[in-house]
């Protein structure tokens, strides 16, 4: 496996946190936080909604304080498709056509390329799918954020050197993993990413990093 492969997963993990921020820019717009109790039985009464993303919606003391920037793509997709009126029901099922620029299209590709790589077995990226993936991510990103510090925050990402601490990191963790026959290193990619302090308090008892 090359060094490279490594880093196109990792850079496209970054793209995808940055994906996760514009949708819940796109999530602000449509639904201010403080509006939250006005759709609590709504929200409480659809059982298709995970008890995770309604504990955090509606604590059970005070009440919830957020900007929706700390929810992950699932949670801010479903809120999106259930009070975000944005399409009905039968447009959050399809595939979008490559021509069809449409806010809901741009939301489902990013949620399927997140759905796609969170389930990879390899943790690594070829050079021609990596291209593809980011020019198409990256055109979600641009138009559902239509700012240009995200355009900059884009460029940067893709030439930004990886932190080679980051990397060190990586591949030890990723040995340990494979040694003692742990799965799940997207998932962990993905708290790195976000969450180091809280990633090194769940690992450490477990593979000694």
């Amino acid at each position: 496996m090359e060094a490279t492969e490594e880093s196109n997963y990792i850079r496209l993990w970054k793209l995808i946190k940055l994906a996760n921020q514009v949708l819940a820019d796109v999530l602000r717009g449509r639904l201010h936080p403080s509006s939250l109790k006005l759709n609590e039985s709504l929200l409480r009464g659809n059982l298709k909604l995970d008890s995770h993303l309604i504990q955090i919606l509606y604590p059970q003391v005070g009440e919830y304080r957020g900007d929706f920037s700390e929810l992950d793509i699932t949670h801010i997709c479903t809120l999106l498709r259930y009070i975000g009126q944005i399409a009905n029901s039968d447009d959050w099922k399809k595939e979008p056509e490559d021509t069809d620029r449409s806010i809901i299209a741009n939301i489902n590709r990013i949620r399927n390329i997140r759905n796609k790589y969170s389930h990879t077995s390899t943790n690594a990226i070829k050079d021609s799918e990596f291209d593809k993936i980011w020019t198409t991510l990256s055109q979600c990103v641009l138009e559902l954020g239509n700012t240009t510090d995200y355009k900059k925050e884009i460029e940067y990402l893709f030439n930004c050197p990886i932190d080679p601490q980051f990397e060190r990191k990586w591949k030890d963790l990723k040995g340990k993993m494979k040694v003692q026959g742990c799965s799940g290193l997207s998932v962990v990619l993905r708290i790195t990413l976000n969450k180091p302090e809280s990633m090194s308090k769940r690992l450490v008892k477990r593979v000694g990093w």
